[in-house]
């Protein structure tokens, strides 16, 4: 891979927001996108932040990991993993607004009924006419405390139904959903 090539590979992106960041220099990077991105970093009182590229010709500072506050955890394959704490954090106030999901499924062939076109079409906010429908549905249990989710909370959801449109020349989109 070229430089210009390596420094634009999404594999290799990554944020880092620590003091240590200070030591990465633009000044010893190519003019490529991963300098602009740098190049608007902004300066607190107690860190600098940075979105940088990182690949062979640009690592990371050394002692980069030192000034990282991480936890242990295990991931869905059942591997310990070293994660930081910041971003732990932050995915466990997210999930705890997530439902947990049981099953989805499609309800058939059957839905896709002239009615149900007219329905979907008649919801406030439909500009463009659709053409096909599809119904999933769902069964999931909804969080302890729903936030602004309009789901109540603490509570076991069975055949929950999504509805969806589509128009002729368009993509999939939620329309509705509920009992």
């Amino acid at each position: 891979l070229s430089a210009d090539a390596a420094a634009f590979s999404t594999a290799a992106a990554t944020e880092f927001s620590t003091a240590g960041a200070a030591a990465f220099s633009t000044e010893e990077a190519p003019e490529t996108a991963a300098t602009a991105a740098t190049d608007g970093a902004q300066t607190t009182a107690e860190s600098i932040d940075y979105l940088v590229l990182v690949n062979k010709i640009h690592p990371l500072p050394e002692g980069w990991e030192d000034a990282l506050e991480t936890v242990h955890t295990t991931n869905s394959l059942g591997d310990d993993v070293e994660v930081e704490k910041k971003t732990y954090d932050a995915y466990l106030l997210l999930k705890e607004d997530l439902c947990e999901l049981h099953s989805l499924r499609y309800a058939g062939d059957e839905c896709c009924t002239e009615e149900n076109i007219a329905w979907l079409n008649s919801h406030e906010g439909v500009t463009e006419k659709y053409t096909q429908v599809a119904e999933f549905l769902g069964s999931f249990h909804s969080p302890v405390e729903s936030g602004l989710s309009p789901l109540t909370p603490d509570t076991e959801y069975t055949d929950y139904q999504w509805w969806l449109g589509r128009t002729e020349n368009g993509g999939w989109e939620i329309v509705d959903s509920g009992y």
